[in-house]
């Protein structure tokens, strides 16, 4: 309780967080000057998808965050908003997405956010909804899981370990959002280091 903002791992993390927002953020807007073409509903709420992840990771962090959902924008130094505005921005985007995104588990979606990894960030945002809003959500926290449940795709494997073999890809039917991390790929990626003592 003694680290300050200047404490590398703090300036890391929120460095991290807002550069995938910011990352997110440009995407977005290179998305919504592209002329339509099939695929772009589906991946903006891709995007959008992953920068609610962001999003949740940097509340759970750090409690009231600086919103900023747009470019261009005019304040480079947006204001923190209070904590339950920061929940119902990512409520909010992740209910938008949830149509637009894949419901397919296969290959072909190994690693991106599919329909059922936003019901689920759903869920964990419902489950500790007291926490961040003062209000409890469990009944919203059991529907988004009864989505993720009833879909069929996912069963729990009778291994544990499995789940954090290093073949462990698409055919694992027990995770359901996977960040790939691959030597050729996924380089410079780190964000396994947060389940490190």
């Amino acid at each position: 309780h003694e680290w300050t903002e200047n404490h590398a791992e703090i300036n890391g993390a929120w460095e991290w967080g807002y550069g995938g927002i910011s990352t997110c953020n440009q995407i977005l807007y290179t998305l919504e000057q592209a002329p339509q073409f099939k695929a772009k509903g589906r991946l903006m709420a891709e995007v959008s998808t992953m920068r609610a992840f962001y999003y949740f990771c940097m509340m759970d962090a750090f409690g009231n965050i600086p919103i900023a959902a747009k470019l261009p924008t005019e304040d480079p130094t947006p204001e923190t908003k209070p904590v339950a505005e920061v929940f119902t921005f990512i409520e909010t985007a992740l209910k938008a997405a949830i149509d637009s995104l894949s419901e397919d588990v296969t290959v072909a979606t190994y690693g991106l956010p599919t329909k059922w990894a936003a019901w689920s960030m759903l869920a964990k945002l419902y489950l500790n909804a007291g926490v961040y809003t003062n209000t409890n959500r469990w009944d919203d926290a059991i529907a988004a899981c009864e989505k993720v449940v009833t879909s069929g795709k996912y069963d729990i494997t009778n291994n544990f370990t499995i789940i954090f073999s290093p073949d462990n890809g698409p055919g694992n039917k027990e995770v359901i959002f996977a960040i790939p991390f691959d030597a050729q790929k996924a380089t410079g990626m780190d964000f396994q280091m947060r389940t490190l003592h």
